[in-house]
């Protein structure tokens, strides 16, 4: 597992489409820009579809090895779909 520090996950209004509901999911860490790197990797390997929208790596300035990171993404799936809200 990741060692990913200053977590924050922030989910937003689920969008309904005609077959399937998307739920977009901000997530916000620091951590080395390995350990971001596998966690982007785990995501796209969940069972639910993980559409990535947008990453955004910047320099953390208190600590030279690592990186605070913003990912973007949906997770979409079918209403009918076990463990589905």
């Amino acid at each position: 597992r990741e060692n990913l520090r200053q977590q924050e996950i922030n989910l937003g209004e689920p969008q309904l489409y005609l077959d399937y509901i998307s739920i977009p999911i901000t997530v916000k860490f620091d951590g080395s820009s390995q350990e971001v790197f596998r966690f982007i990797r785990r995501m796209e390997k969940m069972p639910r579809m993980i559409q990535m929208s947008n990453v955004i790596m910047v320099s953390n300035p208190t600590i030279s090895s690592d990186v605070s990171a913003e990912v973007n993404m949906y997770a979409s799936f079918r209403p009918d779909q076990e463990g589905g809200p």
